[in-house]
């Protein structure tokens, strides 16, 4: 499984470790043996057997969040992300993974009815349909710990004219990558097979999560599952009403936070900026921004096997907004909404000052709107 990663391992091996500054994992924790450069050296000597598959060797392996921002400074440029997580993968094959993560795969299954169970007590069962032409896939993350973030979803995308999205109905109610981030590799392939069979049912699935989003398209196709169905990024779907929203009011000025999987994975920075555009007066840029924007910590299960190290990356994204004063943040990410969200909630309490609002394009949209 770590064959296609030769190169990648070679060159970050004997590397001068020119993306140092760019890893928020190794910024966060001020470890010299977490930077990519040092991570990649590990996996490369693991892979040619300089070092066994042992849990302290493979620990570091997990000290990512998959965010790609070091391949953004790459000058060739090496995707460690899906390296590193490929290396996970070999980790769990050879009894090494991470202890926080034993037996993730059986819990993943466990869960997912419990979610179909969530959506169905919590959202309208009108708009729920086994089979339509297109449908709306929330995500595990939003039906879990944001249900409200569903239900304005679907009342915003009534207010464009999108009445006609269906909610997906049925198990399948995550795509699988916290599967494919803790390196369950079979666990992965046989939920995809499950995934794509249900997506059957649907011309067209609207997918809130920019992750699932990249799972769906990319590394289902690296595993032999074809989908028949089009996958569509939330954001993306927006787009197309950019000129036709029914805008009521500006929401106010706010920053923009650039989610890992929706810039740097499936290349769209323009998108959310035009929809903010047409509904605030001044929207503010992080100095880390587009393909250098700061993860907040949600990626890679950082939250499940480090979680004070992800806790501290958000806050440090949240910095900036609080020297400026600003009173709203929007993303476009629900992870990244729940995991700043939940940062400034934290510095507020501890530090007071302005309260910073976390809001998701939905949230902003929804506020225009109302």
């Amino acid at each position: 499984m770590l064959k296609p990663f030769d190169r990648q391992l070679q060159y970050c091996a004997y590397c001068p470790k020119l993306c140092r500054c760019a890893c928020p994992v190794s910024n966060a924790e001020a470890r010299e043996t977490i930077i990519p450069q040092q991570k990649m050296q590990f996996l490369h000597l693991l892979h040619r057997g300089q070092l066994s598959w042992h849990h302290d060797f493979t620990q570091v392996l997990y000290a990512c969040a998959a965010c790609r921002a070091c391949t953004s400074y790459c000058k060739h440029p090496v995707d460690v992300g899906p390296a590193l997580l490929a290396g996970r993968a070999a980790a769990v094959a050879a009894g090494a993974g991470h202890p926080s993560l034993e037996d993730f795969d059986f819990t993943f299954r466990y869960r997912l009815p419990k979610l179909r169970e969530a959506a169905r007590a919590q959202l309208p069962k009108a708009r729920f349909s086994d089979e339509a032409e297109g449908a709306i896939y929330p995500g595990c993350e939003a039906i879990a710990t944001a249900p409200g973030d569903v239900l304005r979803t679907l009342a915003v995308l009534d207010r464009l004219g999108a009445d006609y999205l269906r909610l997906f109905d049925g198990d399948e109610l995550c795509a699988g990558y916290p599967l494919w981030a803790a390196g369950y590799s079979d666990a992965f392939r046989a939920h995809a097979e499950r995934v794509a069979r249900a997506f059957r049912r649907y011309r067209k699935i609207v997918c809130g999560c920019p992750a699932c989003v990249h799972v769906l398209r990319r590394r289902y196709a690296e595993v032999g599952v074809r989908l028949e169905t089009e996958i569509v990024d939330l954001t993306e779907f927006l787009e197309g009403f950019i000129g036709l929203i029914p805008v009521m009011q500006q929401v106010p000025e706010l920053f923009f936070h650039d989610p890992c999987y929706l810039g740097r994975f499936l290349g769209n920075f323009d998108g959310p900026r035009r929809v903010l555009d047409a509904l605030t007066p001044r929207r503010y840029e992080f100095s880390w921004n587009r393909g250098d924007s700061a993860c907040c910590g949600g990626g890679g299960v950082l939250p499940r096997t480090a979680p004070l190290t992800a806790a501290a990356m958000a806050e440090a994204r949240l910095s900036e907004v609080v020297e400026a004063g600003v009173s709203l943040l929007a993303t476009a990410c629900p992870t990244c909404k729940r995991r700043l969200g939940e940062a400034a909630a934290r510095l507020h309490a501890r530090d007071g000052g302005t309260a910073i609002e976390v809001l998701g394009l939905i949230d902003v949209l929804d506020r225009a709107t109302s």
